[in-house]
């Protein structure tokens, strides 16, 4: 969410660092909204729509009947690029060089700003008071009372005024940091082990990150080759969904509870009907023919590829 107030109106001490806090705040969230949640929707809307696709197979093969039924190479195809996709896609949101945008690196540079991230950061970062008890004391001191009950209407919830959104922002840092109320202390920091315990999340995926290098990215340099590898990995659907779960978990606590930005789905909702269409053949009888013809014309072209004399 854009902030509304500016540094000057923040009741924080030390300005400069308040100014270094959100700028490398506002950069996270770039990445988290940017670079980072696109590669995340492309992952799960994938996921999705190939596991509906799989489900119609199932069905198809439970309770076969003459109109319904699945091309071989075709699926074999689904099954290869889907895969293939999904591994690639998890391998870069879970890279961990310096020179690309991955939730590791994103960690890693939280981990190393987390001297900028004390408690008052993380309250007063826009506009919010510190001491939201005396805030609130003074807004209850104008309610109007009837019969001994207050109204409690108007409470405001951004700027110095919003005395329980900063209570609820001190009592989630408590977790972060692992401090009691009666402990607080503006220089409270959140603690490494939730930063690591993020990162161990990740180790989910970690097998998957291996079998996308070596069965897609490279070609393996041993004598056992790709079948070799295939039978070690033993991609399933129930290993690829702990790895989708895994990231998409960091993702949230990261976006949700460490930036304190409201959380984003997890499958992006379609604005059309996914399933139009589905419901059709991909060529009548009569055009089989032409696809035949199609299929010969293509691979005499390709053939003619070694047609080549050399200089």
């Amino acid at each position: 969410m854009p902030l509304r107030y500016s540094i000057e109106r923040c009741r924080v001490a030390d300005k400069d660092k308040l100014r270094q806090f959100r700028k490398i705040r506002s950069k996270w969230i770039r990445w988290l909204r940017g670079p980072i949640r696109r590669q995340l929707y492309t992952l799960m809307w994938d996921d999705a729509v190939y596991r509906m696709i799989n489900e119609a197979r199932r069905m198809a093969f439970q309770h076969p009947t003459n109109r319904v039924g699945f091309n071989g190479p075709t699926s074999n195809l689904l099954d290869r690029g889907f895969v293939t996709s999904q591994l690639m896609a998890i391998r870069r949101l879970v890279d961990r060089r310096r020179d690309v945008i991955s939730i590791p690196r994103l960690l890693k540079e939280i981990n190393e700003h987390r001297h900028l991230i004390t408690r008052e950061m993380y309250v007063c970062y826009d506009g919010l008071p510190y001491d939201y008890s005396t805030v609130c004391q003074k807004f209850l001191d104008t309610q109007v009372f009837q019969n001994g009950v207050s109204k409690m209407q108007g409470i405001p919830a951004s700027g110095p005024k919003a005395w329980l959104s900063s209570e609820q922002l001190h009592e989630h840092f408590d977790k972060l940091s692992g401090k009691q109320s009666e402990e607080r202390s503006k220089s409270d920091l959140i603690r490494r082990g939730v930063i690591s315990g993020l990162a161990e999340r990740l180790n989910a995926s970690s097998d998957l990150e291996k079998a996308a290098n070596e069965l897609f990215a490279h070609i393996p340099d041993h004598q056992r080759g790709s079948k070799w590898s295939r039978k070690r990995f033993r991609i399933t659907l129930n290993k690829l969904r702990g790895a989708q779960r895994s990231v998409c978990q960091v993702v949230h606590l990261i976006d949700s509870s460490l930036l304190w930005e409201s959380s984003s789905s997890i499958i992006p909702t379609p604005q059309y009907d996914y399933l139009e269409d589905f419901d059709k053949a991909w060529a009548t009888t009569g055009r089989l023919e032409k696809l035949h013809e199609f299929w010969e014309a293509h691979e005499r072209d390709t053939e003619q590829w070694t047609n080549l004399k050399w200089p």
